[in-house]
């Protein structure tokens, strides 16, 4: 599901730079002795930088030159906190959470009767974004040179979110609120290809009524329609 349920709202850190307390991994410390904290402001406008030159210029842009040119910090101090690009890629497309779906957790957690009006309005932020047409468009364009990249950022960012939601479909189906789902791999594909579609393919700028129509009508596609028992967009 394209950055929907992908993007955690918290300020979690990339599971390659965790500790098994969830902290940031100490790369730097010689000797066992702990380095000096790190400046959370520094990794923020680095990160932010390299989302940028990444929507603009790709991977092939988005480099620790460029990044030290347009923050001013040194190029030492980058290669501190990431030691490749690929590193800094990752940590980029972690922290960019641009869909304010949130932790895809919450899925599981809330009533069945609330799974389609989530679904929906998870839909239509991610189809308003500003953001996310740049961020699909140049994923897009790296699958076949940073394979790792895009494999990488699928198994931490998409994957999440789809699991989240065939459970929480699993549940609303048996609880009555949506009539039926196709089978899990369909609907990946009917859902992850029309959204993406959409968003690479639209022109001008989206509008949210429009959007929520269109989501609709994709939800009822699929299936994703309330059933008897409940008005689920109530």
């Amino acid at each position: 599901m394209p950055a929907v349920y992908g993007h955690s709202s918290n300020n979690q850190l990339p599971p390659d730079e965790q500790n098994e307390d969830g902290m940031k991994s100490d790369k730097s410390g010689k000797g066992g002795v702990p380095s000096r904290p790190r400046d959370p402001a520094i990794d923020e406008k680095i990160l932010k930088t390299a989302l940028r030159l990444f929507l603009e210029h790709g991977v092939e842009g988005t480099n620790f030159e460029q990044i030290s040119k347009r923050t001013g910090i040194p190029r030492s101090t980058i290669y501190r906190r990431w030691k490749t690009r690929g590193e800094l890629l990752n940590a980029t497309l972690w922290s960019a959470r641009v869909s304010g779906g949130g932790d895809p957790n919450a899925l599981l957690q809330m009533e069945p009767t609330q799974f389609l009006r989530a679904i929906e309005d998870a839909l239509v932020t991610s189809l308003t974004s500003p953001v996310l047409p740049k961020l699909v468009a140049q994923l897009i364009g790296a699958v076949r040179s940073h394979p790792d990249l895009i494999a990488n950022y699928c198994r931490h960012h998409v994957e999440p979110g789809w699991q989240a939601l065939f459970a929480a479909a699993a549940k609303a189906r048996e609880a009555g609120v949506i009539r039926s789902a196709p089978d899990l791999e369909v609907l990946r594909d009917i859902l992850g290809g029309a959204i993406i579609h959409r968003l690479i393919s639209r022109t001008g700028r989206p509008k949210e009524t429009e959007e929520r129509e269109w989501v609709r009508r994709l939800l009822n596609q699929v299936g994703f329609t309330a059933g008897a028992s409940t008005d689920a967009y109530s």
